[in-house]
C-alpha cells in the first residue's frame, strides 16, 4: 500500500472559493528545503522562528508520505466557511 502523495486544499466562504488540486508532497518538500537554505545563507538572521518552522515542517512532510490517504482537516464553521485539507 502506498502512502499519501498529494495534498488537496479547499477553502470556501461566501466571497471566496479557493480549490488547489493535488499538490505533490515532493514539490512542497522542495519548497521547504529551498526556503530553509535561503534563510540559512541570508545575511539577516531575523527570521529565526521561520527557520524553526521549516525544520518542523520537513519531517512532517516525510511522515505524510508513509501515511495512507486521509482527511487532515475538515471544518465547517457556523458562518458557512468550509476548510478541507486532504492527503491523497
Amino acid at each position: 500500500m502506498f502512502g499519501a502523495r498529494r495534498l488537496k486544499i479547499r477553502v470556501k466562504t461566501e466571497d471566496v472559493n479557493i480549490n488547489l488540486p493535488g499538490i505533490p508532497l515532493a514539490i512542497l518538500s522542495s519548497l521547504v528545503t529551498a526556503s530553509s537554505f535561503y534563510i540559512k545563507h541570508s545575511k539577516k538572521h531575523r527570521d529565526e522562528e521561520y527557520a524553526q518552522f521549516t525544520s518542523l515542517v520537513k519531517p512532517l512532510l516525510k511522515e505524510f508520505r508513509d501515511c495512507p490517504p486521509f482527511d487532515f482537516v475538515d471544518v465547517i464553521a457556523s458562518d458557512g466557511t468550509v476548510v478541507k485539507i486532504r492527503l491523497l
